[in-house]
């Protein structure tokens, strides 16, 4: 677990020649969104459905409590990341990359866009669930780790 004081942020990363992200504000853009999930994280397709189907059902805009981002290189959509609004704090959850184009930046745009949002609401304090692969992105950006959780997934294997 990473907390980062959203004063301090150091929003201006380095982004690669092509790359946008874009708010997610539509079904489509909330299936490309989850196309590249079920790449990253291996989902099932019923796992997928269901992920679209909630995250439908919440909606889209500023006003609700999630806010979903797609980043694209050329147009091609390769990241994610959400924004969890609540509380004094923001969480940010679903940062991920196509391996195809991860060691580019991806990550560090797709970690700020949010947090830069979340910022600009007033929030002032933002917290994550680190894998080891982004514990040093996350730091770079001025997140600090506070403690260390393990994960659980059953598998009826």
């Amino acid at each position: 677990g990473m907390t980062a004081d959203l004063q301090r942020l150091k929003p201006d990363v380095p982004m690669p020649k092509g790359l946008t992200i874009e708010e997610v504000k539509d079904e489509e853009g909330l299936r490309d969104w989850c196309s590249v999930m079920a790449q990253v994280f291996e989902t099932p397709d019923y796992a997928t459905d269901a992920m679209l189907r909630s995250y439908r059902a919440v909606g889209f805009g500023k006003d609700k409590p999630c806010m979903h981002y797609l980043v694209r290189m050329e147009g091609l959509p390769v990241g994610t990341s959400s924004a969890i609004f609540g509380g004094s704090a923001v969480t940010l959850a679903n940062v991920a990359s196509l391996s195809d184009f991860r060691r580019q930046g991806i990550g560090s745009a797709a970690t700020v866009a949010p947090l830069v949002e979340a910022k600009s609401r007033g929030y002032r304090l933002g917290t994550l669930a680190a894998y080891n692969m982004g514990r040093g992105v996350y730091q770079g950006l001025g997140f600090v780790e506070r403690c260390q959780m393990g994960i659980y997934i059953w598998s009826n294997k």
